[in-house]
Order: C-alpha cells, then structure tokens, then sequence
C-alpha cells in the first residue's frame, strides 16, 4: 500500500471450521471490546455478523 507499513488486525478461520455462522454472544462480546479498544467502527462488525447470519442460510 504505497510502500508504507500499516497496521492491520486480521481473522483467519481454522479450515476445521470453515462454515458460515454467527459467534456466540459471549464471543461477539469479546470482539465488540476489541473493537472498542482498537477504535474500529462498530457499524463494519454489525454488518459482517449480518453478512454471516445470511450465508448461513
């Protein structure tokens, strides 16, 4: 990315568990506190847990 460094927090899923689903709500707790803590936009994990909720389908 224009040859700077960037900090990034990434998700990779055990191939185990590689199916659509929603995280528990303890988990989705755990990742909404670390979203808050990083001061990512809450409103970008709202929609991916939708975008799950729905390829689970």
């Amino acid at each position: 990315m224009d040859g700077q460094g960037h900090n990034a927090m990434v998700y990779i899923m055990n191939p185990e568990h590689e199916q659509y689903g929603t995280p528990s709500e303890h988990y989705l707790e755990t990742i909404r506190e670390g979203y808050e803590g990083a001061g990512f936009d809450q409103q970008i994990l709202d929609n991916a847990v939708k975008n799950s909720e729905e390829a689970a389908k």
